[in-house]
């Protein structure tokens, strides 16, 4: 049986799915990989039936389309039932993960098995404007973006205290199979229809459960705009995170899931009372604070936004600068140490999004 499983979610992206895959074979990805496919055609299976992917280990599971969020959560739920491995980490078909980096957590953990999750760095990678959001002729690596803290407190409320000041989630952390399915099970359980309320809940559990640990290795490689996200979808279909504040129903969400929090993570030395009161202070600041990094910036800093876009797109789309920055940029903010498995990773991610299938 495998240390870990990979759950692929995916819906009706065929071409990031196969791009996905393609870097998975590439990279000879070591662990079980579980599909979990709620899109409305039979794009998937098709590309698997098509493409030779023999040396990874691929479990395809069908589900009816995803036509809901609830419909989406009993999907993930339904498809970490089926994984036996101890450890689990959830995975988008827009973005990469290092196998070193995933390693390195799985070791950590199983060494310290009073952490409930451990990752590494992540870095975000644009595509040039030429594209279609899936191969380019260039791209160029940031530095490391949201650097995941470290959650060492002893105790669930000082931990969630610290996650509520920062904007970062433990989404794609590598964690135990069992803790990421009781997490799933209370949302779906509980009828969130937000997703960010959702992420957010998944987020929270796991620092009350336990301490997070941040490697400095790389970890994590994710694609600055992507097409037809989930993320997207929800804007489009029930606006901006400010406007949805103004529905009852969500205010009425984010108590559901403080209560759960409180009941399920209370420390022994905390009254339940108490701890529903330090629970529901550390929602609200965190949706504050996603709130106010969103905020309009000033005009005299808009026009500087603007122009370090302008200058990024250049480089972008001039492969032969792209590369020259993504050869010294990380010589300035990367240590040595971590340099070498840096460019071993991110060599790997340029080959397969700079090469279309069919020009091989």
């Amino acid at each position: 049986m495998p240390e870990l499983n990979v759950l692929l979610t995916v819906k009706d992206r065929p071409q990031f799915t196969r791009r996905w895959l393609d870097y998975a074979s590439r990279v000879s990805l070591p662990f079980a990989i579980c599909i979990a496919d709620g899109g409305c055609n039979d794009a998937v299976p098709k590309l698997l039936e098509e493409n030779s992917y023999a040396n990874i280990s691929i479990t395809y599971i069908r589900f009816t389309p995803d036509e809901s969020y609830r419909s989406y959560y009993a999907k993930i739920r339904t498809a970490l039932e089926e994984i036996e491995s101890e450890f689990c980490l959830m995975a988008d078909d827009d973005d990469f993960y290092s196998v070193d980096g995933i390693c390195r957590c799985i070791g950590f953990l199983k060494v310290n098995t009073e952490f409930a999750a451990c990752q590494g760095l992540t870095f975000q990678f644009t595509l040039s404007a030429e594209q279609s959001l899936l191969y380019a002729k260039s791209t160029l690596f940031g530095r490391a973006l949201m650097p995941f803290y470290d959650f060492l407190d002893k105790s669930a409320d000082l931990r969630l205290a610290r996650l509520s000041n920062k904007n970062v989630r433990v989404w794609y952390a590598v964690q135990r199979t069992a803790d990421v399915l009781g997490v799933w099970r209370f949302i779906e359980s509980a009828g969130i229809e937000d997703l960010f309320l959702a992420e957010m809940a998944f987020s929270f559990a796991i620092v009350a459960r336990g301490n997070v640990k941040c490697l400095n290795v790389p970890y994590y490689f994710r694609q600055h705009v992507t097409a037809n996200s989930s993320n997207q979808a929800l804007h489009a279909t029930r606006g901006n995170l400010a406007s949805r504040m103004r529905d009852p129903a969500f205010m009425a969400e984010v108590e559901k899931i403080s209560n759960w929090l409180a009941r399920k993570f209370k420390p022994e030395h905390a009254s339940l009372n108490v701890f529903e009161n330090t629970v529901r202070e550390a929602l609200g600041l965190y949706i504050r604070n996603v709130l106010s990094s969103g905020k309009e910036l000033p005009a005299s800093n808009r026009v500087l936004v603007r122009l370090k876009l302008r200058l990024k797109q250049l480089i972008i789309d001039t492969p032969l600068l792209s590369s020259f920055v993504n050869w010294l940029t990380p010589r300035f903010n990367i240590p040595e140490s971590i340099r070498k498995q840096y460019f071993n990773d991110t060599d790997t991610v340029i080959a397969v999004i700079t090469r279309r299938p069919g020009n091989q």
